[in-house]
């Protein structure tokens, strides 16, 4: 008998999320057009919507082999979820099995839950948005497997516990379906305590943070943040190697040390706590050891923080002469000509900058403690040292003028970033501007606000002008693209190309408000990239 399966990530298919964000949210609202843009732009091919790395892989698909179009490999990279907590559980003596993608694997998890042989059943929620994949899952678990105890955790949960009332609580967990819930954002003793009281048949009244599910109704246990270790917890690549593509995933610190006035991740993370060298260098030599890996995201909030402990990871990836690519989050501000210089040496391709304003004064609304003079040096410092930068703006924090957005739509065309991601700026109400609403009139929430300078229609304007307009750097959706297509046998000046082109369709879903049509000329300019 299996203590555990673990079940990935379930990626829904596009047209479909766009249609149930259009019934959520309604086809005119901020909240559907800003969350449709984690995938803007999307391209239509073959009656299909493919963003930039779905129609890569088909386009090169069919280089190779004219008779089919491919798909997009959703399962390339590892579930760093999955990979942790079955490392974390695996160190405690339970075993596992996983899959981990609910849309590559699904044959193989019917497969594994028509055996019968699995006491629960565990489905993080790490990306989720919304319930409706989750129950997209629950419906094939329970179609194939009714002995299993399904317990779900991880983001998604723990936020809605911390927004809905109790009545709502109870009528989404209800809806989705499972036997127990963490509330966790760690919650990793929650889960082997409850694996454990369910394979011992003990009950769940002493473990904190689950909610189960008795008589109908879901009983809270106690709260009690859990805080782990990542030294005397890393993750066993080794468990995984025969699953391992060339793209992974690697965390050496678990929340933020800032506190920018828009971000709530520090105050519901916990207390900043990093991995020491010799954990990180573990896990870096079993991936070498290991041998498919060729590409490393870091994906620390702050990974460049504090700037020593950084150096002297790069001084120890260069010592080792790893041939891993890599990029992450970066924090100008605490960069120096030397971290550069080492970032170069050690393999990075590009860093992620949340420069997020062009304008000082929105910067120290934001409480960025750093200057523009500091971003356009250090900006300067990683173009010359042919590291790929994406700065990421946002757009209609409060303060916010026509003038202010000037600014940083003048100092994207002054600085010239490789990429530029511009976003409607998202109001939550648990972060550190919700205490000085008063202040600047803000009201609302999420992508529907308004406050004394500007509201959420006008910005939306503004940040969609910018994907027209901006001439001296690339729009890009998502950080990890450019990456991903490094690693996929692009070269950077080509990547460029292929983001330039897939940005003429961009253009024309923006100026057809959203309507997407097929563009066969577009499509043969990215083959033609692709295939060189």
């Amino acid at each position: 008998m299996i203590d555990c399966l673990f079940i990935g990530h379930n990626e829904m298919d596009l047209t479909k999320n766009r249609q149930l964000l259009r019934l959520k949210y309604g086809h005119n609202s901020h909240n559907y057009t800003e969350t449709n843009k984690f995938n803007l732009g999307y391209i239509k091919y073959k009656g299909k919507l493919h963003t930039p790395i779905h129609i890569y892989n088909a386009l090169k698909s069919e280089s190779v082999n004219r008779a089919s179009a491919g798909s997009a490999n959703i399962g390339e990279i590892f579930s760093l979820t999955i990979a942790y907590l079955a490392s974390y559980l695996h160190k405690r003596g339970f075993s596992f099995d996983y899959i981990n993608s609910f849309n590559e694997d699904r044959n193989l998890l019917v497969q594994k839950l028509q055996e019968n042989n699995i006491r629960t059943i565990i489905i993080p929620t790490t990306y989720y948005l919304s319930p409706i994949p989750i129950v997209e899952i629950m419906q094939t678990v329970k179609k194939y497997n009714n002995t299993a105890k399904v317990i779900i955790g991880g983001p998604f949960i723990f936020n809605q516990v911390r927004d809905l009332c109790n009545q709502e609580m109870q009528k989404l967990l209800t809806r989705i379906g499972a036997d127990i819930y963490i509330y966790s954002i760690e919650g990793e003793e929650a889960l082997a305590r409850t694996i454990s009281a369910v394979k011992n048949g003990l009950s769940l009244n002493n473990i904190n943070n689950v909610i189960y599910n008795h008589a109908g109704v879901y009983q809270f246990t106690s709260v009690q943040k859990e805080e782990n270790s990542l030294d005397e917890n890393p993750v066993n690549w080794k468990l995984f190697s025969e699953s391992l593509n060339s793209n992974i995933n690697i965390r050496t610190s678990n929340s933020c040390l800032f506190s920018c006035a828009f971000c709530s991740f520090p105050k519901s993370s916990g207390k900043y706590r990093i991995a020491n060298l010799e954990t990180v260098e573990n896990e870096l030599n079993m991936l070498r050891d290991i041998g498919n890996v060729t590409a490393i995201s870091f994906i620390d909030d702050t990974f460049n923080f504090p700037p020593d402990r950084l150096k002297n990871m790069l001084r120890m990836m260069i010592k080792n002469k790893y041939k891993f690519k890599w990029n992450s989050f970066f924090r100008c501000q605490h960069a120096d000509q030397e971290m550069i210089e080492l970032m170069q040496e050690s393999g990075c391709i590009q860093v992620f900058c949340g420069i997020e304003s062009g304008n000082q004064q929105i910067l120290n609304n934001i409480n960025k403690k750093t200057s523009l003079d500091k971003y356009e040096e250090v900006l300067e410092m990683l173009h010359k040292h042919n590291i790929m930068t994406v700065a990421s703006f946002i757009v209609g924090f409060p303060g916010e003028t026509h003038d202010t957005y000037f600014d940083t739509f003048n100092f994207i065309e002054r600085t010239k970033p490789t990429f530029f991601r511009a976003r409607l700026w998202w109001y939550d109400n648990n972060a550190p501007i919700y205490e000085h609403r008063e202040k600047f009139k803000l009201v609302g929430k999420d992508y529907e606000w308004s406050h004394e300078t500007m509201d959420s229609n006008t910005a939306q304007g503004l940040a969609d002008n910018m994907l027209l307009s901006i001439k001296n750097s690339t729009h890009v959706a998502d950080y990890p693209i450019p990456f991903d297509l490094v690693n996929k046998g692009l070269s950077k000046e080509r990547v460029v190309d292929f983001m330039k082109a897939f940005n003429m369709s961009v253009r024309e879903v923006l100026l057809n408000k959203y309507q997407i049509k097929e563009n066969p000329k577009i499509i043969e300019k990215l083959r033609r990239i692709i295939v060189g």
